[in-house]
């Protein structure tokens, strides 16, 4: 696929919702939800009676609360397209639900849970969590060193907590931690890893003043945590000995940036931190350690400090302070100061083109979204499982590779001794094979070690495929990714070849046989195509997620 085709199929797709426009759409939430629970809700507004709209980096969080019992949820709405999104949450929830964890705020996700311009978006609806970010919660503890110490430890048993339920965050940072009676909370779980996405790369980064400066899209393990879990640990119990750091050192951060991470020994606060104590010095140490190594060799927080208390969390008495947050929200009740005109819902009568998704008229609510209960909804595809030849040429070579020089090395006391023993004959006597054998014994051993290093590849990448299935189980009314071409067993051969384009007759866009706006419609809907000419021939124009 070429370069400057790719490009023009991007520039053809709609662009995704400014925050303006989600804005626009959460005044209506009869016409934007397709919830029923949430058609209900009223989103919180400022004094100018605009939607309360805080933003991140990679969606726009929304408040809503119900207009019986005001209970309020957040509705994260996306700022960008992420193709395994859907995927992502389904694991995550299956996980959480196995694996309850209290300390993560419970979630709903929907993939097309919002209707804005015409076309409907992903949301996640979660729980409010009413309480101060981590940082403003430190601020106002600093002259107490006690509730600062108990915080500490309170760290600790929240980190023992994700441990135990086998997953990480991936993202731990002050905005996503909140103190809520003296326990944390933690928020935006976009980053999240959890077993069943081994082998899967990172969405994102992290917050740099809390992230290994080496950490990379391939770190996504159980351990991406370690890092900045030490970071904040040490932050807390540095600051309970001396507060004074807050103020030198705190800004986007707690203490620690990632200035210090890239360059550790001219930073003052390093030097600072090993001065407080042998704890300090020993955690300050450690952290020095894990940035000369990779991200994966940072050391685990609870191999290094052990617990104060050995009672369960739900025991324990947790050190709390009141603190009043500051809020833009607007009383109940409150006349706006200036009341904005509502912007005006997208008609049904729209000059959209009878082909394009926006002209067609929205689907019906299914029976599991009318359910007034929220309940995860499930995924309309399962995402494709071809055979992947070139991961399994990349791994049979490092295998060969290494299989190559272990087998050599072997080989070195055999040749020797056959070197003696060829020795004490006279060389005219020789034969031609007699005379090569470190060129056969070469030949042979390479071609053991190609053969043995393609069936260890092979099984393994039949392996990840028998683990995706099993991780995505096949819902009931989905088409079946066999009559897409999708990890069939026809399609492990080894010439596989190009997947057939399918068309959807309803839109005109056509699409590749394993991509996942296709997945979901009806055979009797599908158009197939040997190529992308007869498609255009045909009036269809191309899908801009996959790039057909």
């Amino acid at each position: 696929m070429s370069g400057p085709r790719i490009t023009a199929a991007r520039a053809a797709a709609p662009p995704w919702p400014s925050s303006h426009e989600f804005v626009e759409a959460i005044q209506n939430p009869q016409l934007a939800f397709t919830n029923p629970d949430l058609q209900r809700c009223q989103p919180a507004l400022d004094r100018f009676g605009i939607p309360l709209v805080a933003s991140g980096n990679f969606a726009y969080a929304f408040k809503l609360r119900e207009a019986a019992d005001q209970r309020a949820v957040a509705i994260r709405c996306f700022r960008g397209l992420i193709a395994d999104r859907d995927q992502r949450y389904e694991l995550i929830d299956r996980h959480l639900r196995a694996h309850r964890e209290p300390a993560l705020a419970s979630f709903v996700f929907d993939a097309d849970g919002i209707m804005v311009g015409g076309r409907r978006f992903p949301i996640v609806v979660m729980e409010w969590i009413e309480g101060p970010t981590l940082d403003l919660y430190l601020q106002q503890a600093l002259s107490s060193k006690t509730m600062l110490q108990a915080l500490a430890n309170q760290w600790l048993r929240t980190i023992q907590g994700l441990r135990n339920a086998q997953l990480a965050h991936g993202d731990l940072q002050h905005g996503n931690i909140i103190v809520r009676d003296g326990r944390f909370r933690l928020i935006d779980l976009d980053a999240m890893y959890v077993p069943a996405m081994h082998g899967w790369r990172s969405n994102e980064l992290g917050h740099p003043h809390f992230q290994h400066p080496r950490r990379d899209l391939n770190c996504f393990d159980a351990g991406i945590d370690r890092f900045s879990a030490l970071v904040i640990y040490l932050s807390i119990i540095a600051l309970a000995e001396a507060p004074e750091l807050w103020a030198r050192y705190h800004d986007e951060n707690l203490i620690f940036t990632r200035q210090d991470f890239a360059d550790p020994a001219a930073s003052s606060l390093f030097a600072a931190v090993r001065r407080l104590g042998d704890t300090h010095r020993l955690l300050a140490d450690a952290l020095l350690q894990a940035l000369r190594g990779r991200p994966a060799d940072t050391p685990d927080l609870l191999e290094l400090v052990a617990q104060k208390s050995s009672l369960p969390a739900w025991m324990s008495q947790p050190a709390d302070l009141h603190i009043e947050v500051k809020t833009r929200e607007a009383p109940a009740g409150s006349v706006p100061a200036a009341a904005p005109a509502v912007a005006a819902p997208v008609a049904a009568t729209t000059s959209w083109p009878s082909w394009h998704p926006a002209g067609q008229p929205p689907a019906p609510p299914s029976a599991q979204r009318a359910n007034p209960a929220w309940v995860t909804p499930f995924m309309a595809y399962r995402p494709p499982m071809h055979f992947d030849w070139q991961a399994v040429h990349t791994e049979a070579l490092a295998a060969m590779i290494a299989y190559f020089i272990t087998t050599t090395v072997l080989s070195l006391p055999l040749l020797f001794i056959y070197g003696a023993a060829t020795s004490l004959r006279d060389a005219r006597h020789y034969s031609w094979l007699e005379r090569h054998p470190l060129t056969i014994g070469c030949l042979f051993v390479m071609m053991a070690c190609a053969a043995s290093g393609y069936v260890s590849a092979i099984r393994a990448e039949y392996r990840r495929i028998q683990r995706l299935s099993a991780a995505f189980p096949l819902v009931p009314g989905t088409t079946p990714p066999q009559a897409l071409g999708a990890g069939s067993g026809k399609s492990w051969r080894l010439f596989k070849g190009r997947p057939r384009l399918v068309g959807d007759k309803l839109s005109r866009i056509y699409h590749r046989a394993d991509c996942a706006a296709i997945a979901a419609t009806a055979a009797g809907q599908r158009a197939i195509f040997v190529s992308a000419a007869v498609a255009q021939a045909r009036g269809y124009t191309p899908c801009p997620s996959c790039c057909p």
